[in-house]
């Protein structure tokens, strides 16, 4: 894995690079758009599903999903309180996951 230097701190490239149309596998942007359209925005709203549950209704599997979901979280796309599996979508993650969906 490629490192880059930002700040004299060394960080995995995914973490330093945006959201590219393509670069996405699909099992990672079912999970973003599944997210974006039914899941929590940000933690203050009561409306859309927990992640937990869209990820088992994904089928996708459950180690592999939070893989993502922490990956996410240092992007600064998902933040959670004190279970990974649930929490929401930032503001931010919100607009990266809204190009997944740009035609």
């Amino acid at each position: 894995m490629s490192l880059v230097v930002s700040s004299g701190l060394a960080e995995p490239v995914w973490a330093a690079t945006s959201c590219i149309r393509g670069k996405m596998k699909p099992d990672e942007r079912k999970l973003a758009v599944l997210l974006l359209n039914r899941g929590k925005v940000q933690p203050d709203t009561i409306d859309g599903e927990s992640t937990r549950t869209l990820v088992r209704e994904s089928g996708l599997n459950y180690k592999r999903a939070c893989y993502l979901l922490s990956k996410w979280t240092g992007k600064g796309w998902y933040e959670y309180g004190t279970s990974l599996e649930l929490g929401w979508v930032t503001e931010d993650g919100a607009r990266e996951f809204a190009k997944l969906t740009e035609a």
